[in-house]
């Protein structure tokens, strides 16, 4: 099956920030580390940004305390419909 589009996600670079599509990979990124890690969900997002800052990126961080698996979080935290939130 041929993809839909491309999207190369620059962090509201390409699209503009009112799309709302970071705000909902954040919230895909907070239940992430919920559901995978077992973080209570109310600490997902003080966790998220701390990894951030600390890392560079919340991914790096959750490599490196965590063991995450890259390609699985990418996939889990951009399972989106992108249509939704961006036009051409």
């Amino acid at each position: 099956m041929l993809p839909k589009c491309i999207l190369f996600d620059l962090d509201d670079t390409l699209y503009p920030s009112a799309s709302g599509l970071w705000q909902a990979i954040r919230g895909r990124i907070n239940l992430y580390i919920h559901e995978r890690l077992g973080i209570p969900e109310k600490d997902a997002p003080a966790l998220r940004e701390q990894y951030f800052k600390m890392y560079g990126t919340t991914l790096r961080g959750l490599q490196e305390r965590h063991q995450v698996d890259a390609v699985e979080y990418l996939a889990f935290v951009h399972d989106l419909p992108v249509m939704d939130y961006l036009t051409p």
